[in-house]
């Protein structure tokens, strides 16, 4: 049987004053993620929609399944992000 372990460590830094990390634990299920944009505002925004993303994808697929479902969730959310920066405007 093949056991996969995660966890995960996250710190606000040394420039903001709110932690901007999102993780996806999943653990019967090899995925998982998160996301950080440092050098631009609205990164709790980002890693949102990246780990809702990840967490819409369903258990029990094969490898092969489960690489083609994470690539379609990130452009997915790739496009989303997009869309939001571009109705949010140039600061965000």
């Amino acid at each position: 049987m093949i056991r996969f372990r995660s966890w995960a460590v996250s710190h606000p830094g040394a420039v903001r004053d709110h932690n901007e990390d999102a993780f996806v634990d999943r653990p019967r299920s090899p995925v998982g993620g998160g996301g950080r944009r440092r050098r631009h505002n609205s990164g709790e925004v980002a890693s949102a929609m990246i780990k809702q993303a990840l967490e819409r994808i369903p258990a029990g697929l094969s490898a092969s399944e489960m690489i083609a479902e994470v690539r379609a969730a990130i452009a997915d959310a790739h496009n989303a992000l997009l869309a939001e920066a571009a109705r949010r405007g140039r600061r965000s």
